[in-house]
């Protein structure tokens, strides 16, 4: 956001620079016009000159205050839509996504005696196990000390996936079926769609922010992220989603060998949007005052209601 922000501020002090001396030129063009070859400073109509000069400034601060009302409208648009057709989609969309995998854990995986009760169960080990496990989806067991997965080959605890192929006719199976063809894959595809007609609408994550985040061994491909594309995230979404096609299109050949597709859970496409929301709201607070992360009083939804 800063290096964008001096970018801008660049190419408005350039183009001011330059509409100036565009000024300074035309003022004194219609001066030299006006000037009798025989020059004289009593007879010289100097009102008619000053009256030009004020008419070349005005129109020249005109331009270029409607040229900046002009900027400033494109990016609070562009910035609305992003939101609109695609970053708020994805974010509510995983996090839908999450909620029903809670809701399938807390039924099927095993209570411990830290979960006694289903209430307990669908509060607790979902979560826990998406978030904070080292094992788990998102992989932060520790909060702001390590990074968070790109990407993951499973969806389900291990322990419950080796119970669904060793024995696929089970009640186990049968439920997991359920829920990913009526739960899980509906909310896939309707990302992948929102991801479709709204890639355009992609922001942009400085390099060294997908650094600090994901860390550089976490890069896809080449442990580089300077050489990821910058749409990796939604290019991945868009093939796993396929992916899951393929799967249910073997089940309903009765070929249960398959649980998941063959290309990664892309579960970093979530902080990925948070960043490209946070980069867009401050932008669009800078610009109205208020965004969908800061909300209409302009503070940001982290921020206490007391705080100015």
């Amino acid at each position: 956001l800063d290096y964008c922000t001096k970018q801008n501020k660049m190419i408005e002090l350039g183009s001011h620079s330059g509409r100036i001396y565009a000024g300074i030129i035309i003022v004194l063009g219609v001066a030299w016009t006006l000037i009798p070859v025989s020059f004289s400073f009593e007879s010289f109509d100097w009102g008619t000159v000053l009256a030009a000069m004020i008419g070349v400034c005005g129109y020249v601060v005109d331009a270029r205050t409607s040229r900046s009302a002009e900027i400033r409208g494109h990016q609070v648009e562009r910035a609305n839509q992003q939101f609109e057709k695609l970053l708020v989609q994805i974010n509510v969309g995983f996090h839908s996504l999450m909620f029903s995998l809670y809701g399938f854990l807390g039924t099927h995986y095993d209570k411990t005696e830290d979960y006694t009760s289903t209430d307990q169960a669908i509060k607790s080990i979902g979560p826990h196990w998406v978030w904070k496990h080292p094992d788990g989806l998102c992989k932060m067991s520790k909060i702001g000390e390590s990074e968070p997965a790109v990407a993951v080959l499973y969806e389900i605890p291990k322990a419950l996936a080796d119970d669904i192929l060793k024995n696929p006719t089970s009640q186990l199976a049968i439920a997991y079926r359920t829920f990913i063809r009526f739960e899980w894959v509906p909310e896939v595809e309707r990302i992948a769609q929102a991801i479709e007609t709204g890639m355009h609408l992609m922001e942009t994550i400085p390099v060294d922010q997908l650094r600090s985040l994901f860390g550089e061994e976490k890069a896809p491909f080449n442990n580089d992220w300077a050489y990821v594309p910058r749409g990796v995230f939604l290019s991945w979404w868009l093939a796993y989603s396929r992916g899951w096609s393929a799967v249910l299109n073997a089940w309903d050949h009765d070929n249960f060998s398959l649980i998941r597709p063959n290309v990664a859970f892309p579960v970093g496409i979530y902080f990925y949007v948070v960043q490209g929301q946070t980069i867009v709201g401050n932008l669009l607070k800078d610009l109205t005052g208020q965004s969908q992360m800061h909300g209409s009083n302009g503070r940001s939804y982290l921020s206490s209601s007391s705080s100015s």
